[in-house]
């Protein structure tokens, strides 16, 4: 079977918000093989809260969809940056730099618990940090 991921994702977007939708679906790709999907997410944090909060609304769209069931699997795209579209990398290098100006400015250990191991995206003008 054939799928086009691109066409699955446009099935879920007017069911969720558009922020949701940017920061959990767009930087996703797959790999079908039988009728096993798995979806490749750009980090743990984010295959992580696909498989906990999105993975029946993603089962039920296939569903309707191809008319038939999947086994859904998340995994990581390696990490390989080549993975991420340019401007996911130019927003991770500009948070990097926010983090390193607030890093001499907070105490060690707040800067340890509360900043180092988190993300930002830029989303319709809204910072949104997320915790790893």
């Amino acid at each position: 079977m054939k799928m086009n991921w691109t066409e699955v994702k446009e099935k879920i977007r007017p069911q969720i918000s558009k922020p949701s939708y940017e920061t959990w679906f767009s930087n996703t790709t797959v790999y079908l093989e039988d009728d096993i999907l798995t979806i490749y997410c750009p980090n743990e944090f984010a295959r992580d809260w696909l498989e906990s909060h999105y993975k029946e609304l993603v089962f039920h769209t296939l569903r309707e969809m191809f008319n038939t069931t999947f086994e859904i699997q998340f995994d990581l795209c390696n990490g390989e940056p080549s993975k991420l579209k340019d401007v996911q990398k130019e927003r991770l290098n500009s948070w990097d730099e926010v983090k390193k100006a607030l890093r001499p400015k907070v105490a060690e250990k707040t800067f340890m618990t509360w900043i180092r191991n988190t993300n930002a995206i830029i989303d319709e003008n809204k910072l949104i940090i997320f915790c790893k």
